[in-house]
């Protein structure tokens, strides 16, 4: 299956296009952070995902995709939240009325990587997409995107004490 695969929305004819993570870009996840694998061997990705019902908006890149919706450009959300957590995502976006044409979350085959969100930004482009911004937290995975595929990076601070995802 391809990347575009799962979870795809009617895009419309929104071809420039906006990515975005979600955990701790758009919500913050600090008060889950002790059910992340990296903290907690004991628990999955699953439990970590199955909790998002409670993130907190981030305000600033919220208000950010809001402005560039409405000023036509499409939003795709693509997360390494494995896609178990689908329906908890789909409710946590409409609640907080966050806009997106498609959510494209990791399926139960892939791995956990920066993969995902590189491979996801070249099969756009087939498509005939045209990303001009993705919005990410880690740093790495910012690095990444702008070096492999030239798509500018705005590099959230979701402002972890430590410095660990979560």
């Amino acid at each position: 299956m391809t990347s575009l695969g799962y979870y795809l929305h009617a895009p419309g004819s929104r071809m420039d296009v906006v990515v975005s993570d979600i955990d701790s870009t758009l919500a913050d996840t600090r008060h889950r952070r002790h059910l992340c694998p990296t903290v907690d061997p004991t628990r999955t990705w699953d439990d970590y995902a199955f909790d998002c019902l409670l993130d907190t908006p981030i305000a600033g890149p919220i208000a950010l995709l809001r402005m560039l919706h409405a000023a036509g450009y499409g939003i795709h959300l693509v997360s390494n939240r494995p896609a178990s957590a689908a329906g908890e995502t789909r409710t946590w976006l409409a609640g907080n009325h966050i806009p997106y044409e498609v959510l494209r979350l990791r399926g139960p085959d892939e791995e956990l990587s920066d993969g995902l969100k590189l491979r996801y930004l070249r099969e756009m482009r087939t498509f005939g997409y045209h990303p001009v911004l993705c919005l990410e937290d880690w740093p790495a995975t910012a690095a990444a995107i702008e070096e492999a595929e030239g798509v500018p990076v705005l590099c959230v601070n979701p402002r972890y004490s430590d410095g660990h995802p979560g």
